[in-house]
């Protein structure tokens, strides 16, 4: 899930991802990630059949503009990595029942988003296919 806790200000929210049993306490939560300050943070957690974590973080950009990256992290401790770039500029994804195809919607700093697909290997992606461009599109399923 995500959520903002232990913020030193209370103008300062931006998301991490958490883990916790469905049962469990507070005492039992565990934090996936550390956001980049005043940008929103990491969201749209989806968790891997191998135990990793894929998910949006929120950044800025060379012109100093918020984007948003698609990234994997294998486990809890450990180093994440982008699978997409700021300038792609690519959230909401969704991945296959099969596991081998990531969606996402990538407005490449462009007007309209762009309904991408790529091929999902388990901790990277391939080359990214546009399936529907100069079209609002959002949330694939």
């Amino acid at each position: 899930m995500s959520y903002d806790s232990g913020k030193s200000s209370d103008y300062e929210v931006d998301l991490a991802i958490w883990q916790m049993p469905l049962s469990g306490t507070r005492s039992q939560w565990r934090q996936w990630t550390f956001p980049n300050p005043y940008t929103g943070g990491d969201v749209q957690p989806i968790p891997l059949a191998s135990g990793g974590l894929l998910y949006v973080k929120y950044a800025q950009d060379a012109d100093g503009k918020k984007a948003s990256q698609i990234w994997y992290k294998a486990q809890r401790v450990g180093n994440s990595k982008a699978l997409t770039s700021l300038d792609d500029d690519c959230s909401e994804p969704a991945l296959s029942p099969d596991g081998k195809t990531l969606a996402m919607i990538c407005s490449n700093k462009q007007q309209f988003s762009h309904l991408v697909l790529a091929d999902f290997t388990g901790s990277g992606i391939g080359p990214p296919r546009t399936i529907v461009s100069d079209r609002l599109s959002a949330q694939p399923a």
